[in-house]
């Protein structure tokens, strides 16, 4: 007893020695500019208060919350910038990728001359880039307005609210059939386009040069505890996103004005650009504060102090080396022992062949449940949104708690990554047993009725360039048309918002479909000599609910385990690394990330969803969007691509573990200590099984 409290106590006794001394240093420092809050006048002991860890990585939290905002908000207004300024859905593809073109092109080179010069700082000015795509969103708003025709829908422009409501012509079969749509002007897709590119210089800035800000100035066992939390700070984001994103486009897109239609019109236009000003002046506020951190916190600076007590001058010349400024020959150095970094390009291939797999689950997710399970859109979004959110946080938490208490080896964290994989590649292929059988069925059956060929009896309707407007057969046979004119539907009837299609050549003619009150309301002063039968708007309902549940319940088990691997997966890249090429190693993996994952992705995976496409629609121009979707051939095809994909994701996860053997992860006190224990338990072992101790006694 009494040695083991000896031991107990000498232990104590050299930590409080070391607090003191480190009370000491940090009394005695100087305060340099280097490890001084503030810019220019603005100082002093009261700000200087804050250059805490605990601080930075708060504030450094928000930062990512907003820019997640930004991401989800612009995800959340897509389809109504599309409706008005009349975007095609491939030039929006085009436009999502202009991030990735910048971050390929510039992000290595401005994180390696930023990363060796004052980070806070040039985090406030990424993201002051990134502010500049918020003002770029708005931009098109304020310059064309909201448009003729959201304008006639108001009552100070001439708009009418009537309860007995005529639809026009174009909807219906007739001799004209509705006109082509024209494109709008490209100004505004440039427009934002250009704010796009200025996300993908700010972007690195910030995420790049933040994470190696706090593995720098935090100490290494609490790295993962901290990280994990600024993750989950950046996770309320997306959720803070959508929710402005619905606030905003339930005004409408002029809000001093009064609408004569109401959101479940599908003329309404919400005010899509309001939200853009909102996030841009948080991110304005939040960037201006980091700003003022130092360029290296007080209790850092402390802590090399007191290593390079212990180092050689031939060490300590060396770190100054490193310092040194910036060039292309030290560039290329650099990149030489980055290349040479078994560990980092593994880790990197791997964290590439995953998000490739699994991006379509992460930007065409509302739209897959909006396909596979006849869920809205909206519905699909929020609800994916904050279920997802809980399970990633709890993921990021609990695995930044479990690393920081029981400081898991490399090799250790590289394993967990190979499970996660693997899991994942599981809960994935469950997916292709998850569908709906009827709303497979239903799609064919909706493509065959729809399809010029073989839909005969609206033959001389003209509905070629008919626009995307579902109506139900109310004859019993629960059949959808993608339009009244596909129908073969000459009237229609509106009143107090019930809205029925008469005289539908394609639906059958039975008693009763009609309240006598409805029967006299027609569009067309000829609709009397057709006997069709009637058809309601929107499409015939199909119950997916149980099959929505349980692809919901998968997905939220992979968001708890892909989160959790998060964590694990930053930590082996930047320990794997020097302290010099932290930044630059990072950037090296956004850029890898975006060529082999960010800018094909959406490409390969939108031609793989068009090739699932029944039945198309037509523009002007040519072809317009897809109306109807294979859902099975579409959940099998894109089924197969992600398992592949996170296949060689794991492939190149188990090279990670075979090399990772040797990084370490925690301070080096933790692995002596570690070591040391070991060493005691081996002794320990052999003196219990000594042959000689056996035959002495």
């Amino acid at each position: 007893m009494l040695p083991t409290m000896k031991k107990e106590l000498s232990k104590k006794e050299l930590k409080l020695e070391e607090r003191e001394k480190l009370k000491d240093i940090k009394s005695n420092l100087e305060l340099t500019k280097d490890i001084q809050c503030g810019i220019g006048f603005f100082r002093g002991r009261t700000l200087q208060k804050f250059a805490t860890q605990e601080t930075f990585v708060l504030l450094y939290g928000i930062l990512g919350a907003t820019i997640n905002m930004a991401g989800s908000y612009f995800s959340g207004t897509i389809s109504t910038m599309e409706k008005r300024f009349r975007i095609p859905s491939q030039n929006m593809g085009i436009i999502l990728i202009g991030n990735d073109l910048t971050a390929l092109f510039f992000g290595i080179l401005v994180t390696y001359y930023a990363g060796r010069k004052h980070k806070p700082r040039y985090i406030c000015i990424g993201m002051l880039f990134i502010v500049s795509m918020c003002i770029c969103c708005v931009l098109p708003h304020l310059i064309y307005g909201a448009g003729k025709e959201a304008l006639s829908l108001t009552k100070e422009y001439g708009g009418s609210n009537n309860t007995i409501n005529v639809i026009t012509d174009s909807k219906l079969c007739s001799k004209t059939g509705a006109a082509c749509i024209k494109e709008e002007s490209l100004t505004p897709q440039v427009i934002i386009f250009v704010g796009e590119l200025m996300w993908g210089i700010g972007a690195p800035l910030y995420g790049n040069l933040g994470m190696a800000y706090m593995d720098d100035n935090i100490k290494r066992s609490k790295t993962p505890l901290l990280m994990s939390f600024s993750f989950f700070i950046r996770m309320l984001g997306p959720v803070g996103g959508y929710a402005l994103a619905s606030w905003c486009l339930a005004k409408f897109i002029s809000p001093d004005l009064t609408p004569t239609i109401d959101m479940k019109d599908p003329r309404w236009l919400g005010a899509w650009w309001l939200g853009w000003i909102i996030i841009g002046s948080i991110m304005t506020l939040f960037s201006f504060l980091v700003a003022l951190f130092p360029k290296e916190l007080p209790n850092s600076a402390v802590r090399k102090i007191l290593s390079d007590q212990s180092k050689d001058e031939a060490t300590k010349k060396q770190e100054r080396e490193d310092k040194d400024q910036p060039s292309w020959k030290d560039m290329r150095i650099t990149f030489q022992r980055l290349f040479k970094n078994k560990v980092l390009i593994y880790n990197t291939a791997a964290s590439s062949f995953y998000v490739f797999g699994y991006y379509p689950y992460w930007t065409f997710m509302p739209k897959y449940i909006e396909i596979e399970y006849r869920v809205t859109a909206s519905f699909a979004a929020l609800i994916t949104g904050v279920v997802g959110l809980v399970f990633t946080a709890l993921g990021i938490m609990l695995s930044g708690g479990v690393i920081s208490m029981f400081k898991p080896r490399a090799r250790s964290l590289a394993a967990f990554n190979i499970c996660a994989g693997i899991i994942t590649m599981f809960g994935l292929t469950s997916f292709i047993f998850l569908g709906c059988a009827e709303n497979d069925a239903y799609n064919l059956s909706v493509g065959r009725a729809n399809m010029p060929g073989l839909n005969t009896c609206s033959k001389d309707c003209n509905c070629e360039f008919a626009q995307y407007a579902p109506v139900c057969s109310m004859d019993g046979t629960h059949r959808t048309f993608i339009s009244p004119c596909h129908a073969g539907c000459r009237s229609s009837t509106i009143i107090n918002d019930t809205e029925i299609y008469q005289n539908c050549s394609c639906v059958t003619n039975t008693n009763s479909q009609l309240p006598f009150f409805l029967s006299n309301h027609t569009s067309r002063p000829d609709a009397g000599r057709f006997n069709g039968g009637s058809a309601k708007k929107g499409s015939c309902t199909i119950d997916c609910t149980t099959q929505f549940y349980m692809f919901l319940g998968v997905v939220c088990l992979l968001k708890f385990v892909g989160s959790s691997a998060k964590t694990t997966n930053v930590l082996l890249s930047v320990r794997s690394v020097e302290d010099r090429d932290k930044a630059v190693s990072m950037s090296f993996g956004m850029t890898v990330l975006s060529l082999a994952a960010f800018i094909p992705a959406p490409i390969v995976f939108g031609w793989i969803m068009d090739q699932t496409c029944i039945l198309w629609g037509k523009t002007c121009s040519g072809q317009g969007s897809c109306w109807v979707y294979d859902a099975a051939q579409l959940r099998l095809l894109l089924v197969s691509s992600t398992v592949f994909l996170i296949a060689l994701s794991n492939i190149c996860d188990v090279a990670v573990w075979y090399h990772v053997k040797d990084i370490q992860i925690f301070d080096e006190d933790v692995g002596e200590d570690r070591k040391k224990k070991k060493k005691e338990e081996q002794n320990k072992h052999k003196s219990e099984y000594n042959p000689v101790n056996q035959n002495s006694a």
